[in-house]
């Protein structure tokens, strides 16, 4: 039969045992806490670069692939409200996408360089002949990042 000063000791012995196994688990807790906190800061900076609120910046502090996703969204936006979900938009759809300020060749530039992301293409309507158009198919588009945009864009 073990006296009390006997299980005290053996009490010790397993706390002593287990002392090293808490310690490592607060190393590991304290250094994910630290990282988690580094993966926000770095996720709220890339969104000010990636995905601005265009709404809030006047038209001239945009830059062009602040615009370019604009461009992005509004087809995706109008893709999602269609039964295919495809969506097109010509340069003077542009050009109110941003109130009128940019020239028609920058409205042409926009356009081009949104049709390089997958989903979505630059081309001229009725086989090459009409007027130049950019447009999306949304099922075919592997950003999800745009989908979100559009479904915070309702939410709001």
């Amino acid at each position: 039969m073990l006296t009390m000063s006997d299980e005290i000791a053996e009490l010790r012995k397993e706390i002593n045992g287990i002392r090293p196994l808490v310690d490592a688990l607060q190393t590991k807790l304290n250094y994910q806490a630290e990282r988690i906190d580094e993966l926000e800061a770095e996720n709220e900076r890339l969104k000010k670069l990636v995905d601005p609120d265009p709404g809030s910046v006047e038209y001239e502090q945009l830059t062009k692939a602040q615009k370019v996703r604009k461009v992005r969204e509004a087809l995706v936006d109008r893709g999602a409200q269609t039964h295919n979900g495809r969506a097109a938009m010509k340069y003077k759809d542009v050009m109110w996408l941003f109130d009128g300020q940019p020239s028609a060749g920058h409205c042409y530039d926009l356009m081009e360089r949104a049709g390089e992301l997958e989903g979505f293409a630059y081309d001229a309507a009725g086989g090459g002949k009409g007027e130049k158009r950019i447009r999306v198919e949304t099922s075919a588009v592997k950003d999800e990042t745009l989908f979100h945009a559009v479904n915070k864009a309702v939410e709001a």
